[in-house]
């Protein structure tokens, strides 16, 4: 996950296929949501507010949260 801060977008590598990346604010409220995305590169343009929040990560080989810290 990089990089991280970030402004307006992130790339996440894996060696597994992505099916799944959430966003989700401090509170754990759903922000936004990528179903089988088929790019490693997530906006997060248009978000509410800078901040502190958790990124949700799930391949096939399994499932991973991330802390991501947005900026303007």
């Amino acid at each position: 996950l990089y990089p991280n801060p970030a402004s307006n977008f992130v790339t996440l590598k894996s060696t597994s296929e992505i099916i799944l990346v959430s966003l989700f604010d401090i509170n754990g409220r759903l922000i936004r949501q990528y179903k089988n995305p088929g790019s490693t590169e997530f906006s997060f343009n248009g978000l509410p507010n800078p901040g502190l929040y958790v990124i949700q990560v799930q391949t096939n080989a399994g499932t991973e949260f991330k802390k991501l810290l947005i900026q303007n």
